[in-house]
């Protein structure tokens, strides 16, 4: 949402600060399970790509916004993110694969991965994204954490505290609310 008020003159209004902010701390209380001691756990070099990721994700989204008011299609923008995608991690595929053989389940996750993961999510994300503008899809995208908690309760009989309980419902607040 910075960035996209920089690069796109999106206007970041006091509700959508403060919604950010909000929602961040929901994402923080969810992440931690509202220890936030352990915010400074895990490994450097894990945080460090996690907030490289994050910086890329940011550019990213910014760029595609600003392709998509250009007026380039959302199959054009997204067949170009999935085949810049490949070509790049090509070279990481080449040096971390172990094993070059597959099963038959292996190519039906890699197809499975491949057109609904991938090309449905990256083209309905690309439509929503030109709709709504960089600032509150990036809003919308905290979303994420929740429903990685949800089907992690679903999936994996995880069962929430009450205080990451009370995160989600303000994250869900605050998307409502932008």
């Amino acid at each position: 949402a910075v960035l996209a008020a920089f690069v796109l003159r999106e206007r970041l209004t006091p509700k959508i600060m403060a919604g950010l902010l909000l929602g961040i701390v929901g994402v923080i209380i969810i992440s931690t399970n509202g220890d936030i001691s352990s915010v400074g756990g895990g490994t450097f070099t894990g945080n460090v790509f996690v907030l490289v990721a994050g910086l890329i994700w940011s550019v990213y989204v910014v760029y595609l916004t600003k392709t998509l008011q250009s007026g380039t299609s959302l199959v054009s923008a997204t067949m170009a993110l999935i085949l810049l995608t490949t070509v790049l991690m090509v070279p990481f595929t080449i040096a971390f694969a172990k094993d070059w053989t597959m099963d038959a389940t292996g190519w039906e996750m890699a197809a499975y991965t491949g057109i609904f993961c991938t090309t449905i999510a990256f083209t309905l994300y690309s439509y929503g994204l030109k709709g709504l503008g960089a600032t509150i899809t990036s809003v919308i995208l905290l979303l994420e954490i929740v429903f990685g908690m949800l089907f992690a309760i679903i999936l994996l009989d995880e069962i929430p505290t009450i205080i990451t309980a009370i995160a989600a419902v303000i994250i869900g607040y605050v998307i409502i609310r932008s």
